[in-house]
């Protein structure tokens, strides 16, 4: 949980949910606190994984990833971003 809250501190500048997060006892309890903030450091997190996930297959592998939220709506699709977000 501390790295989910060192990105949601990156994403939101948020003290105290960054310090909500790092106490959660599960991701659910976590995003459940990222929602009533109403802030998106899902995008931070997918972001970041697309961006290392990249780095290990290289610009020959098309990749895609795609975060849940656990009623199964769509938080972040890498397939949205553009060129220059990464």
């Amino acid at each position: 949980m501390s790295q989910l809250a060192d990105w949601a501190f990156e994403a939101s500048q948020d003290n105290l949910l960054a310090q909500m997060i790092k106490g959660a006892n599960t991701a659910r309890e976590a995003l459940k606190y990222m929602q009533e903030k109403n802030i998106k450091p899902v995008c931070l997190i997918g972001q970041k994984m697309f961006c290392n996930i990249s780095k290990i297959t290289g610009e020959d592998v098309d990749i895609k990833n795609v975060i849940f939220d656990f009623d199964g709506s769509i938080l972040f699709d890498s397939s949205l971003l553009h060129k220059g977000d990464v």
